[in-house]
């Protein structure tokens, strides 16, 4: 009795595992075609169940041949197996693939074939998909008055993500240039002070810089607003506030003390 309940323990332990993994199968939606591939095959080969994309389907011997009995007897322990991988693969893919993508590919009761087919839309979809992404890149202006920079940037570092991922070449140093391209002109000192400084920026501290930046802008317009009230407020003749200070104070990286611990 006890032997029975812990199997069954086991089992409902084991199907909660099996269900965990497949869950945390990335889902395809047309642009990340070779993480979810890579995630697929993992939880597949977790569990065994990718037989059937390593191994043809088993054909059954023909009566009369040597050792006819022995080979049937490993057609039928190999065709269950191939039987029930190739189902539950398939089943599992089909299920984390969006239903616009998986509208779009022909069905197919074969999971090895379904995702060669698979393969060859995303294929035909890549280049297409890359030529948004980088009509994205292009258009990207960032609106002071809206969002923050840092969003900004992350959503144009998605993109040059999705394109190195299509081998695209984008690398960090071009995603840098298309980051400051897109600032309006309030960071135009920012801006200089980047071209004329011969240290490159890595996108962490692009991030930082611009975040700073950004602050520095929005302090000085708070400024100059809270000037503007003051003086009208006191009925003093027009504006005599501060007048805006353009000189850019650059980024610095913290340094570390040199000071033995």
């Amino acid at each position: 009795m006890l032997s029975l309940f812990t199997d069954e323990i086991m089992n409902i332990f084991s199907a909660s595992t099996i269900t965990a993994q497949i869950g945390s199968i990335e889902p395809l939606t047309g642009s990340n075609f070779p993480s979810w591939k890579s995630s697929l095959l993992i939880v597949l080969g977790m569990n065994d169940l990718d037989y059937a994309l390593r191994v043809e389907e088993p054909k059954a011997p023909e009566a009369g041949t040597e050792d006819y009995e022995a080979l049937r007897s490993q057609y039928l322990a190999n065709s269950e197996k191939w039987e029930r991988s190739n189902r539950l693969s398939g089943q599992i893919m089909k299920n984390s693939i969006s239903e616009g993508i998986r509208g779009a590919i022909p069905d197919n009761e074969n999971a090895k074939s379904y995702l060669e087919s698979v393969e060859e839309h995303y294929k035909g979809t890549s280049k297409f998909y890359a030529a948004t992404l980088m009509q994205k890149l292009h258009n990207a202006r960032y609106d002071l008055s809206k969002g923050s920079v840092r969003e900004h940037i992350m959503q144009i570092i998605d993109a040059g993500t999705q394109l190195k991922k299509m081998k695209a070449g984008m690398d960090d140093d071009f995603l840098v240039h298309y980051v400051l391209a897109s600032l309006p002109h309030e960071f135009e000192a920012f801006k200089c002070n980047y071209r004329t400084t011969k240290e490159k920026w890595s996108i962490s501290d692009l991030i930082a810089m611009c975040v700073q930046e950004e602050e520095r802008i929005n302090a000085e317009r708070r400024d100059v607003v809270n000037q503007v009230g003051s003086s009208s407020k006191k009925n003093q003749g027009g504006n005599r506030g501060r007048k805006r200070n353009n000189t850019y104070a650059p980024y610095k990286k913290p340094q570390q003390s040199s000071r033995p611990a």
